[in-house]
């Protein structure tokens, strides 16, 4: 699994090697995607120059050790 660094599309591997990918770019009018060229443009899969980073969750802190012995 990756997710793009502006967070708007999201890549998915499967068990049989296929790639899945999800945008939250609404796909619903066909003819507003449609470059000049005639080719699908959509805005750009990666790059932090043109939009923001994900923000990731905060990392937990490590649980504490636990001393194992036959009275626990």
């Amino acid at each position: 699994m990756a997710i793009s660094p502006r967070g708007d599309y999201l890549a998915i591997g499967d068990s049989i090697g296929q790639v899945q990918l999800l945008t939250s770019h609404d796909l619903s009018v066909e003819s507003d995607l449609i470059g000049s060229d005639g080719m699908l443009s959509l805005p750009p899969l990666n790059g932090y120059d043109h939009g923001t980073a994900v923000d990731w969750p905060d990392i937990p802190s490590p649980l504490p050790n636990i001393k194992w012995s036959n009275r626990t």
